[in-house]
């Protein structure tokens, strides 16, 4: 009889907790809860609070580079956090020297990973780069 009136009184004092929640703080199944409380005619489901009056869920993660808080970052997939502007640009680029004519470029980094899974190990900058250095080792005098 003291855990019929252990529920009772839960839900009577707190009817925001849900059968699950009850049933564990007396030790019971949630089953047991439902049937104690429909025998009495109490209700049966958590009465949820209204949507409008809760604040807006907020939600805070760090930039993946500089580590700056931010407030609902936009998330598609597997996108990580990132500010706009130059810290998406040093997530997603890499800083490479042209293989022919030694100029620094930025480039993909995963046109970079592509590459090395291809077997390609020289990078240009430009074509005309690349068709320079394949006409130079190739013996043609043009």
């Amino acid at each position: 009889m003291r855990r019929v009136n252990h529920v009772i009184r839960s839900r009577e004092k707190h009817p925001e907790w849900t059968l699950g929640y009850i049933a564990k703080k007396v030790g019971t199944s949630r089953e047991n809860v439902w049937q104690i409380l429909n025998r009495r005619g109490m209700p049966t489901a958590a009465v949820r609070p209204n949507p409008e009056d809760r604040p807006p869920k907020v939600r805070r993660r760090r930039c993946r580079v500089c580590r700056k808080i931010l407030i609902n970052p936009i998330s598609r997939g597997k996108v990580p956090p990132l500010c706009k502007g130059s810290c998406y640009f040093e997530w997603y680029y890499a800083k490479i020297r042209c293989n022919w004519c030694d100029v620094i470029f930025y480039r993909r980094k995963s046109v970079i990973k592509h590459r090395a899974l291809v077997g390609k190990k020289q990078t240009y900058c430009t074509v005309e780069c690349y068709k320079n250095k394949k006409r130079v080792h190739s013996g043609d005098k043009r």
